[in-house]
């Protein structure tokens, strides 16, 4: 983090809390590379079978974003701590998204 932020203006303060918000994010990024890792086999099936689904799941997505994103902006909070619940709770969400897609393609395939 240091040789890539420690220019300019950036102190040793910015770096500390720039390491510390990093190694917050790491658990939601693990989430959602695990999330990418169980959707990659829904999108192999054929297109009619998806487009079955695809309105279904672009509803709980954006009603989730549009929920969380009303929900922190009703109590004051820093903008880390927002992005952070945002972050996490969208992982979640893409996780449980992604086994919903994993179990369609096992039933699909078997």
């Amino acid at each position: 983090i240091e040789l890539i932020y420690f220019r300019g203006a950036f102190s040793l303060s910015d770096l500390s809390q720039t390491s510390q918000y990093f190694q917050e994010m790491t658990g939601a990024i693990i989430v959602l590379l695990i999330s990418s890792v169980l959707m990659q086999p829904y999108f192999s099936l054929q297109f009619n079978f998806r487009n079955r689904y695809s309105n279904k799941l672009l509803f709980v997505t954006i009603g989730s974003m549009i929920s969380i994103i009303i929900f922190t902006f009703n109590y004051e909070m820093d903008a880390r701590i927002r992005s952070l619940i945002f972050l996490y709770f969208m992982s979640f969400v893409s996780l449980i998204i992604s086994v919903f897609m994993c179990i369609k393609y096992l039933k699909h395939e078997n």
